[in-house]
């Protein structure tokens, strides 16, 4: 599953993932649906928005460094600013991933995640 979200934080992207995981994934996985990755992408800044926010997209990019999470970066060059890395998504990997990522580390629910994806 792909999901597209416009500069998302570190934490949107945990609060997003929290509503599709008790609306959507634990739902459809009880009901027989494949456990694939998570994947949402972050969306990526033009070098018009990098350069009239420079400290709120340098800030942007720090969390996603310090991330704990599976962050994919791209390099931009560009002509003003030279090149930059910028994260571009984030995937979560199977079912026990995303939840103890939620922080759900109740043995109910890790042992029926373990009987849906016995990866």
């Amino acid at each position: 599953m792909v999901i597209v979200v416009e500069r998302r934080t570190c934490r949107g992207v945990e609060e997003l993932v929290a509503q599709l995981l008790r609306r959507l994934l634990i739902p459809g996985w009880l009901f027989g649906a494949a456990v694939t990755p998570l994947t949402m992408r972050l969306g990526s800044p033009s070098e018009a928005v990098v350069a009239a926010h420079r400290s709120t997209v340098e800030a942007w990019v720090w969390a996603w460094q310090g991330s704990s999470l599976d962050v994919r970066w791209e390099e931009r060059q560009w002509p003003s600013l030279g090149r930059q890395l910028l994260p571009v998504s984030v995937t979560l990997e199977g079912a026990e991933a995303i939840a103890e990522h939620l922080g759900l580390r109740d043995r109910e629910l890790l042992r029926a995640i373990a009987i849906l994806d016995p990866h």
